[in-house]
């Protein structure tokens, strides 16, 4: 099961439910996953899991926390790669399919 874990706080009702992982970039569905280890208010996902493509199911598949980033100027300061951390995202419940 691909997940996204989450610090304390995750909303009553989502630990291990299909949510969707939402940046100004794109968005991306998962299954909630609690981490007490996290800090309030973040989370955290595997890099190199999943697919590009949408559509695929979270629960076997995964998903691709690239459609969350972009190469739109933002960039890390010293290395001048792409922002691939502290991205700002919304968790919420997924939309029914």
């Amino acid at each position: 099961m691909a997940s996204a874990r989450s610090g304390p706080g995750l909303p009553r009702g989502l630990p291990g439910d299909e949510i969707e992982v939402a940046s100004r970039r794109g968005a991306v569905r998962g299954i909630a996953a609690p981490d007490p280890d996290l800090l309030r208010g973040t989370i955290s996902a595997a890099h190199g899991y999943g697919r590009l493509a949408g559509g695929a199911d979270p629960d076997t598949a995964g998903f691709n926390v690239n459609r969350l980033l972009g190469a739109d100027g933002q960039v890390e300061r010293y290395s001048g790669q792409p922002l691939m951390s502290n991205v700002p995202v919304a968790v919420r419940p997924a939309a029914p399919t």
